[in-house]
């Protein structure tokens, strides 16, 4: 994406959650610019969602339904089920419906599918799976709802606004690689 030169890696989570967090913080809650992401995005979900309601039965429920990671893995695998949150679903353009099936997928596909728990490590490995699978229109979309949130929470100790917004300068495949010329366009 941004050939030899400029180019940083930090492969390092922890090196990368100031990094990414510090931009996410920076840009703006909106970009109508951006939108087309999320409804590639809602798109992408759409047909997953399908799909894995085929293999489990999707619960949506108020309360937060698991400890940890182990605990969804093994309703997932005891009793053909999975529940998810529900709450803390306000967002910028997806309905809450659409913000909770997108937990769904990202929760069966990305997390279980791969046995990625819920870490900042983890986070990151179910987005590498996850990005694979999405079409490239839907990657800022994703890149912003998992890793950019993702890093936020363990830079901050919360969990932010939800916002549709651009991240410059970021490779969306690539975790941790990143144009630090580009990256300067968050602060503008």
């Amino acid at each position: 994406m941004f050939g030899d030169l400029g180019r940083l890696a930090l492969t390092d989570y922890r090196l990368f959650v100031p990094v990414c967090a510090k931009a996410y913080l920076a840009r703006p809650d909106f970009e109508p610019s951006v939108v087309y992401s999320w409804k590639a995005l809602s798109k992408h979900i759409d047909v997953m969602f399908q799909r894995l309601q085929s293999r489990v039965e999707v619960i949506f429920t108020e309360q937060d339904p698991y400890p940890d990671f182990r605990a969804m893995a093994r309703d997932i695998k005891q009793n053909h089920r999975m529940k998810i949150f529900t709450g803390s679903s306000d967002h910028p353009v997806f309905t809450p419906e659409q913000n909770w099936r997108f937990r769904a997928v990202h929760d069966y596909v990305a997390h279980a599918g791969g046995e990625h728990e819920f870490t900042l490590r983890g986070e990151m490995a179910a987005y590498n799976r996850h990005v694979k699978l999405a079409p490239p229109a839907a990657r800022l979309a994703l890149f912003v709802e998992v890793p950019a949130q993702t890093t936020t929470f363990f830079y901050t100790g919360k969990f932010g606004a939800q916002k549709v917004c651009n991240m410059y300068g970021f490779d969306f495949v690539n975790v941790g690689e990143y144009d630090p010329r580009e990256y300067e366009r968050n602060f503008r």
